[in-house]
């Protein structure tokens, strides 16, 4: 029994839809060109769905064709914009009729455009559709009448067309879209049939961009390789040629200075070395200087061909225990040899003072002082210095000594006038490196007239004292400080005379280590705190300093301790016990000196 009712239009403008006439003796042909209908054994496939051309809905009077075995089947005209056929039981549908064989078979669709341009369809959905019997099926239409997008190549750059072995090229191109189309492709680098490099690119209709493929490694053995830039549409093509690897550039050490090198353990350590190319190549090396098998100094050395170059490695300070070692200087190439001696380091000249004679003298205002003292040099280096004889802070006389390790020499310092008045001053002997100390005392004269002033007066004008500056109140006492800190020492200084005068007022830290002094005018009676503020303790060694605040006429002592970053804050107790000990020692000084 034949179940399809219809048949597929003609060449000669029957749609085919016409109802068939059933007569007396069975089915009739289309009654709209009387063609007989086909017999199937398989019920029809109806479809319906949406179409758009351009992304636009299709506008009515476009004709949907189907086609299936290279036949068309079936055709609809768009009544409603993007729209063909319809859902409903009752409503017009494209129908293809095949047989059992036809199922499985790819259905295709075409649209005949209002203005009679027939095209392919060029997507649906679902994407594959197949032929299926006795089903109604939605397929949506998509036609493109733009050009796809198309990815052309307009420049290609190569950095350079050779390469050495193992290394890397740079190159670029120039893609742009040709199509009608937003696209997407990828850009791929291919040497000798093998892709280095890719990349994917997104470009919309008439766009343009270029690609880079940066530092890629070529892995190949020297000779010649085709290359190709390519996208989906277009190809171009080079060839890449590979090099070996020069040669490179030989590093000679043609001269060492010196050979024979002694230093002392913990000093500044150099040689000199001369290298030059080995060949006609340039080239660049590291030249190293070994001590005792380890690097203590190197040099990147850059070479043009044929070039020469001297080179000093240094270490500035080697510690290597006093011995002897060879050292070697040496580049990728060469090792040149030496012999490093290292000696144990001399302790530098110094110059001790002992045996101050007189140790305590007492002298009249106005008289004189000569003194003795012995001077020793207790180090490894010869000494010259000048050694003073001073009343306070002031040189009375000098002797210029000139000495031989462990030699040593007595001094005498012939009498020298005394200008300062009454009271207790420290007085010694001093070299750059030590003192030793002792009272001097002066006294009023005994024979002087106050009354004789020189200016008219009558024996029966009142006696005045002369000014006399004295300090009291040494502010601290005891002081300790890091190394490089600054300090701040004080004292009063009163002029217990009746005469108003100016007056130096002397701070001396470590026996003329530091020395600084401030001018003071006081009336008869008056009182003033003199301060010396930041005081820099850099040049000072670490451990007690004596310092001192003194004026022509008095002086008072303290205790400086110089801490170095290793001693630790619990010594304080430590150091302030000995400066105790060594306050209560000068007073005894003084009190048998008075």
């Amino acid at each position: 029994m034949a179940v399809g009712l219809r048949h597929p239009p003609d060449r000669y403008g029957c749609a085919g839809r016409a109802r068939p006439l059933c007569g007396a003796d069975g089915w009739r042909g289309c009654a709209r060109c009387g063609r007989q209908p086909r017999w199937t054994d398989a019920p029809a496939r109806a479809y319906y769905g949406e179409v758009t051309i351009d992304g636009e809905p299709a506008p009515t009077g476009v004709e949907i064709e189907v086609e299936m075995g290279g036949e068309v089947r079936d055709s609809i005209t768009v009544e409603e914009p993007g729209r063909y056929g319809e859902e409903t039981a009752s409503g017009e549908k494209l129908i293809v009729e095949g047989e059992s064989d036809d199922v499985g078979t790819p259905v295709r669709f075409y649209v005949t455009t209002t203005d009679g341009e027939r095209l392919a369809v060029n997507a649906t959905d679902p994407d594959d559709v197949t032929w299926a019997s006795g089903e109604l099926e939605r397929v949506d239409l998509t036609v493109r009448t733009a050009r796809p997008a198309a990815f052309d190549l307009l420049e290609v750059d190569l950095g350079s067309e050779t390469v050495t072995e193992g290394g890397a090229v740079d190159l670029s191109a120039t893609v742009t879209n040709a199509g009608g189309l937003s696209g997407e492709q990828t850009v791929a680098f291919v040497l000798d049939d093998r892709e280095l490099s890719s990349e994917t690119v997104a470009l919309d209709p008439g766009e343009s961009r270029s690609v880079a493929f940066e530092n890629v490694t070529v892995d190949r053995d020297p000779g010649s390789y085709g290359y190709a830039i390519q996208t989906e549409n277009e190809t171009r093509t080079g060839e890449l040629t590979v090099e070996a690897p020069a040669e490179p550039a030989s590093f000679e050490i043609t001269t060492v200075d010196p050979t024979e090198l002694t230093v002392v353990r913990g000093a500044r350590t150099a040689v000199n070395a001369t290298v030059t190319t080995a060949e006609n190549v340039s080239g660049e090396q590291t030249v190293q200087f070994v001590v005792d098998d380890r690097v203590v100094d190197e040099r990147v050395v850059d070479l043009a061909a044929t070039e020469t170059q001297t080179v000093t490695l240094e270490n500035a300070s080697l510690d290597l225990a006093p011995d002897s070692y060879e050292y070697a200087v040496q580049t990728e190439n060469e090792t040149r040899t030496g012999t490093l001696t290292v000696t144990a380091p001399t302790e530098p000249s110094v110059v001790e003072v002992t045996d101050l004679t007189p140790a305590s003298p007492t002298v009249d205002e106005g008289g004189s002082i000569a003194a003795e003292a012995t001077v020793e040099n207790t180090g490894d280096q010869p000494a010259e210095q000048t050694v003073e004889l001073r009343v306070g802070s002031t040189a009375v006389d000098t002797e210029a000594v000139a000495l031989a390790p462990d030699a040593s020499r007595d001094l005498s310092f012939e009498a020298q006038s005394i200008e300062v008045g009454p009271g207790s001053y420290t007085y010694g002997v001093f070299s750059g490196d030590d003192s030793e100390t002792g009272t001097l005392t002066v006294e009023e004269s005994s024979d002087s007239d106050p009354g004789d002033g020189g200016d008219g007066g009558s024996d029966d004008d009142p006696e005045t004292d002369p000014a006399v500056f004295q300090v009291t109140d040494l502010n601290p006492a005891t002081l300790e400080a890091g190394r490089g800190e600054a300090v701040t020492i004080a004292a009063t200084v009163e002029n217990t005379g009746d005469e108003s005068a100016s007056r130096n007022v002397t701070l001396d830290v470590g026996d003329g280590q530091i020395v600084e002094r401030r001018n003071v005018t006081l009336a008869g009676g008056e009182a003033a705190t003199v301060e010396f503020a930041d005081v820099d303790t850099t040049g000072l060694g670490s451990g007690e300093t004596t310092y001192a605040v003194s004026t022509e006429n008095d002086e008072r002592t303290g205790t400086l301790t110089v801490l170095v970053e290793e001693e630790a804050p619990g010594f304080t107790f430590l150091t302030t016990l000995l400066a105790a000990v060594a306050a209560a020692a000068l007073l005894a000084r003084r009190s048998r000196g008075g």
